[in-house]
């Protein structure tokens, strides 16, 4: 069955199995940890985590991993990662019935067609639990979580901007959080001095630009707008990637027959209504399948980037290149 939010993630009687699935790796993990905390059965369990792959290939037989007890771990929560379609010829009725309670997480957002989607949406003993367009309140909500783990605070206007950059690029979240705690060390309070060079990676007018000029694949003006330096070159890859994030969103709800104007309000946060023009124009530029892509190859670029290896700025024009398709961009030089 659906999620829907006002019923939580509390149960008097758990599903036969949840899937998880979605974009950002933080918010599924706050999702799995909130699952675990609200339901007591689970408490104390002991997290083993599956590759899909490992089970799809034979290595695994699952139902034989579900029906029995580790006699040196004890119970175990199974938690099946980085699942695909691949893994629902294996989630047959007999399973479902007879296994204990699993959980599965997909690494992507699953449209409406997905065989995996519709096995858990469909089945009133499952539930599909979707992760995407984190809030701004969200993304506060979890940096702060994660700075108290690390017994850290934070002053509230700090961590408000903090997290309208991030919201820009949900997938560097983690990274970031990482960076924010190694730069404090010691300290027990997250100071505007570690990050400072987050918030300020480069002129915000500058990325706008090369992101509109990207989304409308307007290839003259984005050869203009390319960075020169490294750090100019992440920040504008992080909000491109946000931006593609959103657009694909975007797609997704009118692939499943909302309209233009339902769907712009169901995105977090919904556009200003002078941007919806422009949107309209460039969710026309772009298949679904095209935005996947795009959103994967961009992800990659930042650590192509930081491992400072040689050629690696040449390397991202080349790829930026495969991902409007355009062979002109071979020959930037950034």
């Amino acid at each position: 069955m659906k999620f829907n939010p006002r019923n939580g993630l509390s149960f008097s009687s758990l599903p036969s199995s949840i899937l998880i699935y979605g974009d950002y790796t933080l918010n599924k993990n706050a999702k799995l940890r909130q699952i675990i905390k609200e339901n007591s059965s689970l408490g104390g369990l002991t997290i083993k985590d599956i590759d899909a792959a490992e089970i799809t290939n034979g290595s695994i037989n699952l139902m034989s991993l579900l029906s029995t007890t580790d006699m040196f771990q004890g119970p175990q929560l199974v938690v099946i990662r980085h699942a695909t379609d691949k893994i629902c010829q294996e989630l047959t009725d007999d399973l479902f019935e007879h296994a204990t309670f699993f959980i599965v997480v997909s690494d992507s957002y699953l449209g409406p067609s997905a065989k995996l989607r519709q096995l858990y949406e469909k089945n009133e003993q499952l539930l599909a639990v979707p992760c995407y367009d984190l809030t701004v309140a969200e993304i506060s909500h979890a940096s702060n979580t994660y700075f108290k783990a690390h017994q850290k605070s934070i002053n509230p206007n700090l961590l408000k901007q903090l997290s309208l950059f991030l919201i820009e690029s949900p997938h560097t979240i983690e990274s970031e959080l990482k960076k924010i705690i190694t730069a404090t060390k010691d300290e027990g309070e997250i100071t505007a001095e570690a990050v400072k060079g987050i918030l300020s990676s480069t002129k915000s007018e500058d990325v706008k630009e090369f992101v509109e000029a990207y989304l409308n694949k307007d290839f003259k003006s984005i050869k203009q707008l390319m960075g020169t330096d490294a750090s100019s070159l992440i920040a504008l890859l992080r909000t491109l990637c946000g931006a593609l994030l959103k657009l694909h969103s975007l797609k997704c709800y009118l692939d499943e027959g909302m309209s233009f104007e339902a769907a712009c309000k169901a995105l977090r946060p919904p556009p200003f209504f002078k941007e919806k023009d422009l949107l309209k124009n460039q969710i026309s530029l772009w298949h679904s399948d095209d935005l996947g892509a795009a959103i994967e190859k961009t992800k990659t670029l930042e650590i192509d980037i930081k491992k400072n290896a040689p050629g690696s700025l040449e390397k991202v024009a080349v790829q930026l290149s495969a991902i409007l398709n355009q062979e002109a961009f071979s020959t930037i030089r950034l």
